[in-house]
Order: C-alpha cells, then sequence, then structure tokens
C-alpha cells in the first residue's frame, strides 16, 4: 500500500512529517522520498502515538534561548516572541505553537503548575493538520521567572518534555 505523507518541514539533516491516520497503530513504515520524479531508496521508519509536543524556540544560529529550560516558541498578544528580554504578562493571552494533538480528547494547560485558561485551538493552515496553535491565558499567580508549561492531552502529557515561558 502506498500513501501520500505530507511534509511539513525539512532540512538538509532531518524531515518532519505527518503521516497519514491509516498508519496509526503501526510500529513503522518504509518510507521513500520523491523529489522532483527521482526516488530515494527505501528506509523503515518508527511510527510514534500522537503525543503533545510544544515547539521549542531555536535561533537563526541554532542554539536553544535558554531560561532554565528551552523556551516554548510562545507568541505575546502582540505578536512579538517571549524571550527573557520580552516577558509575559499576568493574564495576558499568549499563543502556543505544537503538534501531536487530538483535538477529539480532553484538553488541559497548565503553566507554572497552575490551570491555564484555555481561550481557542485551531489548526495552523498549510501544516495538514499537524500544527496546532493554542491561546492561552498565563494564570494570575505570585512569582515570576521561568515557568514550565504541561498539556495534558487525553491521556498523553508534555510533563516530562515540557516547554516553558518567561513571565514578568
Amino acid at each position: 500500500m502506498v500513501l501520500p505523507v505530507s511534509c511539513c518541514t525539512s532540512s538538509p539533516t532531518q524531515i518532519n512529517a505527518v503521516t497519514p491516520k491509516e498508519l496509526a497503530g503501526h510500529p513503522g513504515a518504509k518510507m521513500e522520498l520523491d523529489v522532483h520524479g527521482v526516488r530515494s531508496n527505501a528506509h523503515f521508519v518508527s511510527i510514534r502515538d500522537p503525543n503533545p509536543t510544544l515547539f521549542i524556540y531555536v535561533t537563526r544560529d541554532g542554539k536553544f534561548i535558554d531560561g532554565g529550560g528551552p523556551l516554548a516558541h510562545a507568541r505575546l498578544s502582540n505578536g512579538s516572541l517571549n524571550t527573557l528580554t520580552n516577558p509575559a504578562k499576568y493574564s495576558e493571552v499568549v499563543s502556543l505553537y505544537m503538534t501531536g494533538l487530538e483535538l477529539t480528547r480532553p484538553l488541559k494547560v497548565q503553566i507554572g503548575y497552575n490551570d491555564a485558561e484555555l481561550i481557542d485551538t485551531t489548526l495552523v493552515p498549510g501544516t495538514y493538520g499537524g500544527v496546532a496553535k493554542l491561546k492561552v491565558r498565563i494564570p494570575n499567580t505570585c512569582c515570576g521567572g521561568v515557568w514550565p508549561i504541561i498539556i495534558q492531552n487525553g491521556p498523553n502529557s508534555t510533563e516530562a518534555n515540557a516547554g516553558f515561558v518567561w513571565v514578568q
């Protein structure tokens, strides 16, 4: 059976793709690349179950912006990127970008181990349903700093690989 795979992003060393739903439950599949009619050798690739994964902000030179852990790719209410010099404010609505969501399952977001209000969840156009944008409100708690973001999606969670947001 040949199924097309939608490519989200690629670089000389990595391909991030969304596999067809028909492959759910399979441990892996053979994959070939077709670039302008030229096909690669078949390679076996592992297929993982969907798991919520935050996109982490990496600088243009390939380094993490680190503040106790990698900062998530979070956009503030004005559209600017959350950084150590551009923190989120209490009660501000921020956008988080992630993959691996199953929108039919319950979704819960915590920031700094406090429940965050989930305002909206949308799929990002042009990503074949592979990238979601979550709009969440930063909880109004006591202290600023680097806070972990934990997303629970049904039985799956980002807790083991949490991203972080910088809050003033």
